[in-house]
């Protein structure tokens, strides 16, 4: 019961942030074009897919580990623990940083390519620290600063060009939010320090991660976000900049609705993870309520967007119309995202990293051969399409693999949930 109690305030959170994404998407829109909103959208997926690589799986097995050992741990313990990460994360980062550096100077794209690195790292120690607090029981503040405070400064940058009356230029818009993601950086440093503060003084030490066990967390994460912004990696050959923004447009409306699966696995990931360690028949009971729980909040939103997406779509401008039928495809790969829950996340946390890895490995392979197959000739819906067949595949791969793990643990499913 007191899963469900947090949902409702955890939900005003994530729809605050969506809000102003939402927000920044139609003031993006109408001040720069698609052209602009493109190429902030093409800023945002390689930042993510750099940081998730840099990140090295220890946000995963951060939030695994604290979930699991913050009740025995003191407040050294888990201190020493998250600097450790901090560090693996940072240094090999920053190392590559200064390498590269006299390379990129001299490259047409060297900026944009610089600029994606440095917002990676801070991409990757966002992602610990939001996963860390999600395991210490802030999982409210941890999607509040990771989801607004990139987007405001995206608007504050939009409000004062458009004060002073000056354009805005591509440039300028992901100079903002690389600003944004290393100020929510810094802020959620500062509440994870005072979340560690509150901890007592004396405890267990938590044992550091080893790379048998990063390495499928590092692996599966990587897929993962390749697979979900894998269609940015291939638009930039196959669409110009103006239909990547269509694209855009209409992949951020369909995620603002999936992203209910992203603060259910904020709730379910610890859950999981003790479930596995302390009654891990509690496990089936947990996987199907994740999957009604994720239909409800995904079926009215998702309604919504089929019979007004024509209209919403030309908020930001008439020439984003012309993105419906994309809207519509990609709709319905995230309608079987929703059935099926998050067996992933708890192919994670019950230490099953390798099949989830195997699992995006195979859909990643199915998506890539799609877009070069379907994209040079329908361009941008042909990307829509094979984007959507291999993230349905996936999740329903996952799932029968959680399944099967279920099935070797003691309880029935069909007990539990009556």
């Amino acid at each position: 019961m007191k899963l469900w109690k947090d949902i409702p305030g955890l939900l005003l959170v994530r729809l605050l942030g969506l809000g102003l994404q939402l927000v920044v998407q139609l003031v993006v829109g109408r001040l720069a074009g698609p052209a602009g909103l493109g190429l902030l959208q093409l800023f945002t997926s390689w930042t993510c897919v750099a940081g998730e690589a840099a990140a090295l799986g220890r946000p995963v097995h951060a939030m695994r580990t604290l979930a699991v050992s913050r009740e025995g741990a003191g407040r050294s313990g888990l201190d020493a623990y998250l600097s450790r990460q901090v560090r693996a994360i940072a240094a090999p980062w920053f190392v590559m940083l200064i390498i590269a550096l006299p390379v990129l100077l001299q490259l047409k794209r060297g900026r944009f390519i610089l600029l994606v690195m440095l917002a990676a790292g801070g991409f990757a120690l966002l992602r610990l620290f939001s996963e860390s607090l999600k395991a210490l029981a802030r999982p409210a503040v941890s999607v509040l600063v990771e989801t607004c405070v990139p987007a405001i400064a995206v608007l504050l940058l939009c409000a004062a060009l458009w004060w002073t009356g000056d354009a805005v230029r591509g440039e300028q818009l992901i100079l903002s939010m690389a600003a944004g993601i290393l100020l929510a950086v810094l802020m959620l440093a500062a509440v994870l320090a005072r979340r560690l503060a509150d901890s007592r003084d004396q405890g267990d030490a938590v044992a550091d991660a080893r790379w048998s066990e990063l390495l499928p967390l590092w692996g599966g994460g990587l897929l993962s976000i390749l697979l979900m912004q894998l269609p940015f990696l291939f638009l930039p050959f196959y669409a110009d900049v103006e239909s990547t923004g269509q694209f855009a447009l209409a992949y951020k409306l369909v995620n603002l609705v999936s992203v209910v699966l992203l603060l259910l696995a904020s709730l379910y990931g610890p859950r999981f993870a003790s479930a596995w360690r302390d009654a891990p028949a509690e496990l089936s009971r947990l996987l199907w309520q994740s999957q009604y729980s994720s239909f409800a909040l995904f079926a009215a939103p998702a309604l919504l967007l089929l019979l007004g997406g024509r209209w919403l779509l030309g908020l930001f401008g008439a020439e984003f119309v012309e993105a419906q039928p994309l809207l519509l495809v990609l709709l319905c790969g995230q309608l079987i995202n929703a059935v099926t829950g998050l067996p992933g996340l708890l192919l994670n946390m019950a230490g099953r990293g390798r099949d989830e890895f195997h699992s995006l490995l195979l859909s990643l392979a199915l998506a890539s051969a799609g877009c070069l197959w379907l994209g040079p000739a329908h361009g941008a819906m042909g990307i829509a399409v094979a984007y959507s067949g291999a993230l349905a595949f996936k999740n329903l791969l996952s799932w029968s693999l959680a399944r099967r793990v279920l099935r070797a643990v003691p309880g029935d499913a069909e007990e539990l949930i009556s």
